[in-house]
């Protein structure tokens, strides 16, 4: 009989131990099994819901578009992978690709190419950087970056219980940017060591003039709920006299679990050096300028422009131009060109 009693109070003993827990500790063990799970993968939403001041017409084209992010972790095995699309922004962009395998890291090369150069190119695709050799670097391993992000996790647990509620199964932290910053200060504090350039008083002194900046009611909330999702608000508005550029900014980041699917590590011969990536780069600036020619009807008009002020024109001025124009025009197109020397100023 007391075998039985016991089995019926054990189900009442979990659920008053399950009540017992403070909304704040129930945050940070959901923040630790997130943390710990050893294979797992989450899609994330970036979005600016709202934005005023002098300069918010130039921020009205990113409202309701979203950044989209998936990261993926299988700890056991030392793999982390994160793809972020841009598409909203772009719909020809690339995917940006960063893969971490143990002590390595890679980054996709095609959007990075397609940002600084312009550049969209089929040769391109699946190609990856080794981030050690961009950076000339060593990298930190996996492990080591696991052990820090435990860290900084911990750091939650100096939050006044005052700033966590519950409502049904989601719970709550609310940070002004004043114990945000404090946060990120002792985040900081713990990467010291990555920062070789900067020293703790010139990042107390950025945290500062940060803090001064950024008026009172700015807050930052976070709500996270059992099945593994979450999302984030940021509320940020400028101190008075600081400037009325961007006055207030509204974010908001939600995420949520999805099914796993592990990062592909990209093989030797998918890895580009510096070198390659300079001259793969350059050989498709070459090949874009060679698809560029100019249409009889484009280059008659420009020759009948030029033609009208070549009198006023040396021989030397024409032919700079001639020579710059060179890469746009067809062999026929360049022979006429050099018909305009005859007519130079000092022909």
């Amino acid at each position: 009989m007391k075998k039985i009693k016991m089995l019926l109070a054990l189900p009442l003993a979990l659920t008053l131990a399950a009540c017992s827990k403070s909304p704040k500790d129930e945050f940070l063990d959901l923040i630790k099994k997130q943390q710990n799970e050893d294979k797992g993968a989450y899609e994330y939403v970036i979005k600016l819901d709202e934005a005023s001041g002098e300069m918010a017409s130039q921020l009205e084209s990113f409202k309701g578009k979203s950044v989209k992010a998936t990261a993926s972790q299988d700890l056991k095995n030392g793999l982390i992978g994160l793809t972020v699309n841009l598409s909203d922004f772009n719909s020809e962009l690339s995917d940006f690709d960063f893969i971490y395998s143990d002590d390595k890291a890679y980054m996709s090369v095609a959007p990075v190419a397609q940002f600084s150069a312009g550049l969209a190119s089929d040769s391109l695709d699946g190609k990856f950087a080794d981030l050690e050799e961009f950076s000339g670097e060593k990298m930190p391993s996996l492990a080591e970056l696991s052990k820090e992000n435990k860290a900084n996790a911990e750091l939650f647990e100096e939050v006044d219980e005052k700033n966590f509620t519950k409502n049904g199964d989601k719970v709550t932290m609310t940070l002004s940017f004043d114990e945000l910053f404090d946060l990120t200060n002792k985040v900081v504090k713990n990467s010291q060591k990555e920062l070789k350039d900067v020293s703790a008083e010139q990042l107390k002194t950025y945290l500062d003039l940060a803090k001064a900046s950024i008026d009172d009611s700015s807050k930052f909330v976070m709500t996270l709920d059992e099945k593994g999702n979450g999302k984030a608000k940021i509320q940020l508005k400028t101190a008075a006299g600081v400037g009325e550029s961007v006055s207030e900014l509204k974010l908001t980041l939600d995420y949520k679990k999805v099914t796993y699917k592990a990062p592909k590590v990209p093989s030797k011969s998918d890895i580009v050096s510096q070198d390659e990536l300079t001259n793969l780069m350059t050989e498709e600036m070459s090949a874009s300028t060679e698809e560029v020619k100019m249409t009889d009807e484009e280059f008659n008009e420009l020759y009948a422009s030029l033609e009208a002020e070549a009198s006023k024109a040396t021989k030397e001025e024409i032919q700079l131009y001639i020579d710059a124009m060179a890469p746009y025009l067809t062999e026929e197109q360049a022979k006429k060109m050099q018909e305009l020397l005859k007519k130079a100023s000092d022909a």
